[in-house]
């Protein structure tokens, strides 16, 4: 005897006892009844209903459903990617669930699984299934195809638009309305994609209890009472939706709008992948719109103060326009009507001429004994002052521009003063440097030098202190110039130049162009010199030495050493 006999058995007892008691048996309700049946549940045998093979035609309608608007757009885009990817991999729809909500990314499928290769191609990367739960995975191809079942554009458009939703590649592949692993409970509580009612096929009808795809019995898919698919027409034009509201409620916004891509079969027309209408010039998706100025006036400053001191003038205040943000936005994004004002006049009463002075200063000129304060005193009148400040037009006499102050009696008092450091005493390498160092007394502002026994019984600061020149450097050393090698008429003299390091050693790394000249003319006076009278010439060739020796005073040399005598008396009375 059958589980379900017996359930019937006792159906029919608690029947006719509610009928004649009105309360259901009891001893039906027992709990070794309840035990009894379960076991029979389990040894009997179930036949599981015949699945029947999902054919193209069949596949073609369920698509078609689906893009009609079968469920939610989402929960349609996911099972039309489940059934092209499971047609075309020869696999199960239960092959992309996972049994639990639990994630397994060794096992269940996820995005990165599925890859793009070239324009036309996507790879799905089968990790496991149920006929090959130990092998390696396996590559499915698929293909753009020029059908209206073409696996290639539903799976790469669900795949983008999982990325652009901030999915990572690690995430499950298919995934329910809420973000989770879409699970073979999910799978089996959304109706089949069907037109016909499961309930409207009698059970008498042949295929009655076939199911396709592996799913649960409130998921099969009927063959029975649909109509053949009819050849498809030409894409239509771009389908537009209405314009959506503008994006913002005040200021520069967008508009966006719906296009779809649409075929028409028979009557009926239904969405299709837009590459379909690439030929087609789509219209636009956007456009601009504004509903109203987004900003204000904003006073952002309080009014300044009056431009005169007296009479009429003129006052201020900034005003800025505002996004509803708080950004300061260009004068031409709020309504110039409504600019509240940004200036105004003043009236800072009648101009009386008066004297104004300034606090008297706070230190007396002298640090001690009699000093001076001092404090500035003007004319003013018609809100500017007199020139010269002579105070013509004030009334009464000018105050005090001076008062006199005491800082008490002058203490005299020692300290050792220094001069500033002397330079140090060598170019190079390490020196010293000195100050002078002096015992003064001050007395108010004098000071007095002083013993230095004055200051004894202070702490004299240092005279003398370390310098440091840098290191010492090669530099060039010269000789005294030689005597000329002529007394007349351009000589030349020559000298000695060496390098020298700071041992006195020779080197080579002296600076080239500071390098002292080695040679130098001298005695370019002309050895002849000229003069009017023909008779008066130079006898000697030791002239020159004559003029030097100032000999020329004596007869003989004048006369033996006329011409340069002559010449060098003539010199004498230029200069």
């Amino acid at each position: 005897m059958k589980s379900t006999t017996i359930q019937a058995y006792i159906s029919g007892i608690n029947f006719f006892t509610r009928l004649t008691s009105g309360a259901p048996c009891q001893a039906t309700s027992h709990s070794h009844i309840t035990m009894l049946i379960k076991g029979l549940r389990k040894t009997e045998v179930h036949t599981p209903p015949k699945r029947s093979p999902l054919t193209s035609d069949l596949l073609i309608r369920c698509i078609r459903t689906l893009r009609s608007g079968y469920s939610s757009p989402y929960v349609d885009k996911v099972l039309e990617s489940m059934f092209l990817l499971a047609f075309f991999g020869f696999l199960r729809c239960s092959e992309f669930t996972a049994s639990t909500s639990k994630y397994n990314p060794s096992c269940h499928a996820s995005i990165s699984d599925i890859s793009n290769p070239s324009t036309d191609t996507l790879i799905y990367n089968l990790k496991c299934s149920k006929t090959n739960q130990s092998g390696p995975p396996q590559p499915i191809y698929l293909f753009r195809l020029d059908s209206y079942i073409s696996p290639f554009e539903p799976l790469q458009e669900y795949i983008n638009s999982r990325l652009a939703s901030r999915a990572s590649p690690q995430d499950p592949l298919f995934v329910t309305e809420i973000g989770k692993i879409a699970t073979r409970h999910w799978f089996h509580r959304h109706p089949p994609p069907n037109p016909v009612s499961i309930r409207n096929i009698p059970r008498s009808e042949p295929g009655a209890n076939e199911e396709i795809g592996g799913g649960s019995p409130t998921q099969r898919l009927h063959t029975h009472s649909v109509p053949p698919v009819p050849l498809a027409k030409p894409p239509l034009p771009w389908e537009a939706s209405q314009w959506s509201e503008c994006s913002v409620s005040c200021g520069p916004g967008v508009q966006q709008r719906q296009l779809q891509c649409r075929q028409s079969f028979g009557n009926r027309s239904t969405m299709v992948h837009p590459q379909r209408c690439a030929s087609l010039t789509p219209p636009d998706s956007t456009q601009a719109c504004q509903l109203r100025l987004c900003s204000h006036w904003e006073v952002s400053s309080d009014w300044s103060t009056c431009s005169v001191d007296c009479g009429v003038g003129r006052r201020t205040r900034s005003v800025r326009c505002v996004s509803d943000q708080g950004n300061i936005v260009n004068d031409k994004d709020c309504s110039s009507r409504a600019r509240p004002q940004g200036s105004e006049e003043c009236n800072m009463g009648p101009c009386v001429t008066n004297w104004y002075f300034t606090n008297w200063s706070n230190t007396c000129s002298a640090q001690c004994g009699p000093g001076v304060q001092k404090r500035e005193v003007v004319c003013l009148t018609r809100g500017g002052v007199r020139e010269g400040g002579g105070g013509g037009d004030c009334v009464g006499d000018k105050p005090a521009e001076m008062k006199a102050c005491n800082k008490g009696p002058c203490v005299a008092s020692t300290m050792w003063y220094s001069s500033p450091w002397t330079q140090c005493n060598v170019q190079c390498g390490n020196g010293t440097q000195r100050r002078d160092i002096i015992c003064v007394q001050k007395t108010g502002n004098d000071f007095t030098v002083v013993p230095a026994t004055e200051c004894a019984h202070l702490d004299k600061p240092a005279a003398v202190q370390e310098c440091e020149m840098g290191e010492c450097e090669p530099q060039w050393f010269t000789t005294e110039w030689s005597a000329c090698s002529r007394s007349c008429g351009k000589g030349l003299q020559m000298r000695e130049v060496r390098c020298l390091t700071p041992d006195k050693k020779h080197s080579h790394d002296c600076d080239l162009r500071p390098k002292p000249e080695q040679e130098q003319i001298c005695n370019t006076i002309p050895c002849s010199p000229q003069v009017s009278d023909e008779n008066c010439r130079d006898k000697r060739h030791n002239c020159v030495m004559v003029v030097q020796a100032r000999l020329c005073v004596y007869s003989y040399y004048k006369s033996a050493c006329c011409a340069s005598c002559t010449q060098s008396a003539q010199r004498a009375k230029r200069h």
